[in-house]
């Protein structure tokens, strides 16, 4: 994540220097006495420095992405968001988890823009080593469905797909109740696309009171994209 961002490069290359700095300063104030000494101090300095200099250019870039998102939550503005955006997702690696995410995002500002076969073909392929990572390929195949249908597609492939990601995700409840809410949303627009009656349109609340479960296509899965573990883009939950 942090390389997308130049302010977090800029955080992590800051905080390098003062560990170097330190450890400099370590090494001479020991000159004269045993060797060890410096050489322990040296390393516990750097990996302290190292973490240190991780964790805040993950942290600066992750505010930088939350004000970027603003932009197309927010103002609704895709075109904007893509601008700002694509610079930063082509600075992060495509298969990394944050590769991942960047083209979620990517895929959900086309889909606002109206621009659908981007917002298919900005998704790639799957890679193999995310095939049974549930956040990550749940969220892939509700994307990838989503698109096909607004273009008219033949999404059942990609929504077979979902199923069986969902089915892999039993012992995490949220993660399977979120999931389970994009294949419905997904099922709902197939069928009311093909002229067909739509079911579980709705649920009891827990008062007893009838909720709309049909809000704009894809926010079903929108609360799994910055929570995907391991990525730098949120704060990883132990429900997924």
């Amino acid at each position: 994540m942090y390389r997308g961002f130049r302010r977090s490069r800029i955080v992590m290359g800051v905080t390098l220097a003062l560990t170097v700095a330190l450890t400099v300063f370590v090494w001479m104030r020991n000159r004269g006495r045993a060797v060890y000494i410096p050489v322990l101090a040296s390393v516990l300095l750097l990996g302290i420095g190292c973490t240190a200099a991780r964790l805040l250019g993950n942290i600066t870039a992750s505010v930088a992405c939350t004000g970027m998102l603003g932009i197309l939550h927010m103002d609704l503005d895709p075109e904007a968001f893509l601008e700002q955006f694509l610079p930063v997702a082509r600075r992060i690696p495509g298969e990394s988890r944050d590769g991942m995410v960047c083209r979620f995002y990517l895929s959900d500002s086309y889909f606002a823009a109206g621009r659908y076969a981007e917002a298919k073909s900005v998704l790639g392929e799957l890679p193999a080593r995310f095939y049974t990572d549930a956040p990550v390929a749940g969220v892939w195949y509700a994307d990838l469905a989503r698109a096909e249908l607004a273009l008219g597609e033949n999404a059942d492939e990609a929504m077979e797909g979902l199923r069986g990601i969902i089915a892999l995700s039993g012992g995490k409840a949220a993660l399977r109740k979120n999931l389970q809410e994009s294949l419905s949303l997904l099922e709902a627009r197939r069928d009311a696309a093909a002229g067909q009656p739509v079911r579980g349109m709705a649920r009891p609340d827990a008062a007893g009171k009838r909720q709309n479960r049909l809000p704009e296509m894809g926010g079903g899965v929108e609360r799994l994209r910055t929570d995907i573990p391991g990525s730098s883009f949120g704060n990883d939950k132990n429900t997924l």
